[in-house]
C-alpha cells in the first residue's frame, strides 16, 4: 500500500470588519489508519449505523437506531441503549455493525 500523506486542517478567526465574533480556532490532524483500521464486515451497514446514530440530534441510541437494532442487540454489543451517539468510540460502532451482519434481519423486536 502506498504511503498516504498526513492531512492537517486549520481554522482561525477571520476579521469581517463587522462585530467581533467570538469564534475559536481549531486544528485537526488526520492520519491514515493503515493496518490499525478496524475490521468492518459490511462498510455500507457500518455507514448506515453511524448515520442513524447522528441523524436525529441528541436522541438516545435506542431511539436513533430503532430501525436497525433493538435495545437487547445494543446491549449484546456492549452499548447502553440510553447512551447518545457522541459517547461511543469508533470501535463501538464497528462492533455493533459487525454484530448486525451476523443477524440477517433487522432486530427491532424489543423496542421500548
Amino acid at each position: 500500500m502506498p504511503e498516504l500523506p498526513e492531512v492537517e486542517i486549520t481554522a482561525r478567526r477571520l476579521g469581517s470588519g463587522l462585530a467581533d465574533h467570538k469564534v475559536e480556532s481549531a486544528l485537526a490532524r488526520l492520519l491514515p489508519l493503515h493496518e490499525d483500521k478496524p475490521a468492518i464486515a459490511d462498510e455500507a451497514l457500518f455507514a448506515r449505523v453511524v448515520a442513524a446514530a447522528f441523524s436525529q440530534g441528541r436522541k438516545t441510541l435506542r431511539n436513533a437506531l430503532a430501525s436497525l437494532a433493538s435495545a437487547s442487540t445494543l446491549e449484546a454489543a456492549g452499548i447502553d441503549p440510553g447512551a447518545r451517539g457522541e459517547t461511543l468510540a469508533v470501535a463501538d460502532f464497528v462492533g455493533l455493525a459487525n454484530l448486525l451482519v451476523k443477524r440477517p434481519t433487522a432486530d427491532t423486536s424489543d423496542r421500548r
